[in-house]
C-alpha cells in the first residue's frame, strides 16, 4: 500500500484499492495502523495521503517465544 501511495497525491479507498489489488476491509484495517506510525495522513475529503517521495523502513521481526 505504502508503495502505491509514495508520490500519487490523496487517494480515495476505491482508488487505492484497485491500485493494491486489496478489498475494502483490510484498507480499513491497515489505514489506522499506518496514520498512527506517521507513514500516512487522512485528508478531510476523505482520502488518503502519504506526505513522502521516500521511506526507509529498517524492521526487526521475532517469533513470539512460545513459537515452535
Amino acid at each position: 500500500m505504502l508503495q502505491a501511495l509514495l508520490g500519487a497525491g490523496s487517494l480515495g479507498e476505491p482508488e487505492l484499492a484497485r491500485l493494491t489489488g486489496s478489498d475494502f476491509e483490510r484498507l480499513r484495517e491497515d489505514m489506522p495502523k499506518l496514520a498512527e506510525s506517521g507513514l500516512v495522513e487522512q485528508t478531510r475529503d476523505p482520502k488518503v495521503l502519504c506526505p513522502f517521495a521516500a521511506i526507509h523502513l529498517d524492521v526487526r521481526l521475532q517469533a513470539p517465544a512460545d513459537a515452535a
